[in-house]
């Protein structure tokens, strides 16, 4: 599909300022990465009450301990880890030229490095401490569990404390060359549309024969599988609606809709979506952008006051972006 001039138009500068991390969410946000560095400092010395072990294995083989190390070096290490972590990120939050989205990814690095590290320390810990032969190894799934819940913590704590971004208090009506489509005068536009797509219907139905042909040899494989169907059903359709809340994207017509309200929209265009340069298919966020990313060709990309884009498949993108820019530039002052 043709784009039209200016479709491709980045937001104003000033779009862009408004999105930085200033004041005390970015302090914050320090803060919990603070306390996940020292937690190993400050359980090192509660351990000194329960007689912790001087050395802890880290790898184990056939039951047996395959390798280990010191306490108080691994201790050390693990802290250190963090405290690095800390130290890079608020490197990266004091860069004047920073923006809000650069210094989030930082802080989200940062943040799974340090959960990381003190999950892996955690668990060597406790399964040393609980363990009956102080060299037994731990569950299986905990290897990966405690340190995979350790960082994804980490990280939606400190996305809370740091906060979202501050939005445009009065944004510009949309660029004059972007699509208009009428809406009757005092009446909220209105359309809705259903994408379907099969690629993830067959995807769900792959997955769905694997689990059950996995099921009796591996029944932890099996289940694996079909959560994951379970969770691609999702995306086979998504529903599209525009009214007076804004726009609402919502998985198969029903349940709770994902509202992105008017007072969050600048403009909407009418351009070519390839799923490669916006992290994939189905619902993806990468710096600077989100899409939900159903095929290839023309889509829906809406450009938020936080100067972030939101990417939507759709087969006929120029009725919804001409209803979306009509009716900004109605509520905006720009037209009638």
């Amino acid at each position: 599909m043709n784009e039209r001039p200016g479709a491709h138009r980045q937001p104003t500068h000033r779009a862009h300022a408004i999105g930085r991390g200033q004041g005390p969410t970015a302090w914050r946000a320090i803060a919990v990465l603070g306390a996940v560095a020292v937690c190993p400092f400050a359980v090192l010395g509660s351990a000194l009450l329960i007689d912790l072990p001087s050395r802890l294995a880290i790898a184990w083989q056939a039951g047996t301990p395959s390798a280990s190390v010191d306490v108080v070096p691994l201790t050390v290490t693990a802290a250190a880890v963090g405290t690095l972590a800390v130290a890079v990120v608020g490197a990266v939050l004091a860069a004047p030229n920073a923006s809000f989205l650069g210094r989030r990814a930082a802080l989200s690095v940062a943040a799974a490095i340090a959960g990381a590290a003190a999950g892996l320390w955690g668990l060597w810990v406790v399964t040393a401490v609980t363990a009956v032969d102080a060299v037994s190894p731990p569950p299986p799934d905990l290897e990966l569990l405690v340190p995979l819940v350790s960082v994804l913590v980490t990280m939606r704590l400190v996305g809370l404390a740091y906060g979202a971004a501050a939005h445009d208090p009065s944004p510009r009506p949309p660029d004059p060359a972007l699509p208009r489509a009428d809406i009757p005068v005092g009446a909220a536009p209105r359309w809705r549309h259903d994408g379907v797509s099969g690629f993830f219907l067959a995807a769900v139905l792959a997955l769905s024969l694997l689990g059950a042909l996995s099921w009796r040899a591996a029944p932890v494989a099996g289940l694996t599988c079909w959560v994951m169907a379970g969770l691609t059903a999702v995306l086979v359709r998504i529903r599209l609606e525009i009214d007076e809340r804004g726009l609402a994207l919502s998985a198969w017509g029903r349940g709770p809709a994902m509202v992105l309200p008017w007072a969050r929209i600048v403009e909407a265009h009418a351009v070519r979506i390839r799923p490669v340069q916006w992290g994939g298919w189905g619902f993806r966020v990468v710096p600077r952008r989100s899409s939900v990313g159903l095929r290839k060709g023309p889509g829906l990309v809406l450009t938020l006051t936080d100067g972030r884009r939101l990417g939507i498949t759709l087969d006929e993108p120029v009725l919804p972006a001409g209803l979306v820019n009509s009716h900004l530039e109605r509520v905006r002052g720009g037209g009638p």
